[in-house]
């Protein structure tokens, strides 16, 4: 069953999490290119706990 007009709407991109994969493809840059970074460098850089970090870095390799 379709409900509505003619027109399917559009989905728009999703900001915040193009915003997450962005900021953890840098993290990685980081981690594996700077001998200075660790987990928890990165998560008092960010204002956020190190295992919030550890979850976000799997979006790295999307």
């Amino acid at each position: 069953m379709i409900i509505g007009g003619d027109q399917p709407s559009r989905a728009l991109p999703d900001q915040n999490l193009i915003e997450a994969v962005r900021r953890s493809i840098e993290w990685w840059r980081l981690l594996s290119e700077e001998k200075e970074w660790s987990i928890n460098k990165l998560a008092e850089h960010s204002s956020m706990d190190a295992s919030n970090v550890t979850r976000y870095l799997p979006l790295a390799f999307l």
